[in-house]
């Protein structure tokens, strides 16, 4: 099956069950989560790894967990699911921030205390707190960002994660605003993009990370530049040139990672082109020097960071179109592990906060969407 008949697949797959008024059933669920797990992923144990459940969830367009471990967010263009792994309790839902399975908008962030879950209106950019104790909406915060009536909200946005204030990207007038939580008006106007693909706050809540995305036509050129934004100030501290958009209409999207100490951030130079050769991109915060990793001959598609910041998980194709998940060293950018997954497709991969447990996200040929647990073996 071709790259871009699955992708048609998918999207319409994902618009059908979207336009199901019905509420939705628990789903994107496992029987039960892994327990006793205890042994952290680290390089010493990537030879122990191994699936220890595996469930069907319909597009999972984004893994979140909360800062203690105890919630996982799973966003489907159905829902968000929101997960209490220390409960039997089903999972809450709460109304999705997706339209489709690649319209993904990065605008989930639980709170500091673990306590509620923030999302973006994907119509209108409004910002909601929800309680997890409950599921009941908190607060909503409309965005009053100064714009025209030709202007449109991409459905693009990222939060802070300290929920102070969180980002819209602007079609129209090609600006990213910076938000008021409390307020919504406006802190900056940050310009430059043509059109933006990707938002990522650092975590410390400092700086904004954007890049762009394409175009597809001569007279919609694609936007090739990552710029680095400070958040207070609204000032541009550095852009870059990467010859390629970080995120494409008709292809899964990825997410900018950032290490955990916020020094470093990490995203694929992937060009749409699933035979082209893609690296690792690093952009190291503290410099603002921007360097890449290449892995062989193979096309990097989403990158992670390990909680303690020494492995990069990057999800591969090569040129027979085999997935691959490879680890690799942080400091000595060698290769020191990898999953082969065949010809299943990888959407996403998530550690959890403790560093215990790896999510990946996938499909198969027959569009099957399943999440993956994985674990150190006992």
């Amino acid at each position: 099956m071709s790259s871009l008949l699955l992708t048609v697949i998918l999207a319409l797959h994902a618009l059908a069950l979207a336009g199901n008024a019905q509420p939705p059933e628990p789903t994107c669920a496992p029987e039960q989560w892994p327990r006793g797990q205890v042994a952290p992923i680290t390089r010493d144990t990537l030879d122990q790894l191994e699936p220890v459940v595996s469930f069907e969830c319909d597009t999972p367009v984004e893994l979140v967990w909360s800062p203690d471990g105890r919630y996982l967010a799973i966003s489907t263009p159905q829902a968000i699911w929101v997960h209490d792994l220390d409960t039997e309790r089903a999972p809450l839902a709460l109304p999705p921030t997706a339209d489709g399975p690649f319209e993904r908008s990065g605008a989930l962030a639980f709170s500091p205390d673990s306590t509620a879950l923030a999302l973006v209106d994907p119509t209108n950019g409004a910002l909601q707190l929800w309680s997890l104790a409950d599921a009941q909406l908190i607060k909503t915060t409309p965005a009053r960002a100064e714009i025209d009536d030709l202007e449109r909200y991409t459905g693009l946005a990222a939060i802070s994660p300290d929920l102070s204030q969180w980002a819209l990207a602007y079609l129209h007038s090609r600006s990213i605003y910076l938000l008021d939580a409390t307020s919504g008006e406006p802190l900056a106007a940050l310009r430059g993009h043509i059109r933006v693909g990707a938002l990522a706050y650092s975590p410390d809540g400092t700086r904004l990370i954007s890049g762009g995305r394409n175009g597809g036509t001569s007279h919609d050129p694609n936007d090739t530049t990552v710029r680095v934004w400070d958040t207070q100030t609204g000032t541009g501290l550095a852009a870059f040139d990467v010859n390629t958009p970080l995120n494409f209409l008709v292809n899964p999207p990825q997410h900018i990672a950032f290490s955990p100490d916020g020094d470093a951030a990490a995203f694929s130079l992937f060009t749409g082109v699933f035979r082209d050769i893609a690296p690792v991109a690093l952009l190291d915060l503290t410099t603002l020097n921007l360097s890449t990793i290449p892995v062989d001959d193979h096309t990097a598609k989403t990158v992670t960071f390990s909680p303690d910041g020494v492995l990069l998980a990057v999800s591969l194709l090569d040129q027979v179109y085999q997935k691959t998940i490879v680890f690799l060293d942080y400091d000595s950018r060698q290769v020191v592990g990898e999953i082969a997954f065949g010809e299943d497709a990888v959407l996403g991969v998530s550690f959890n906060p403790a560093g215990t447990l790896m999510l990946v996200s996938a499909y198969d040929e027959t569009v099957t969407n399943r999440i993956e647990v994985w674990a150190v073996a006992e």
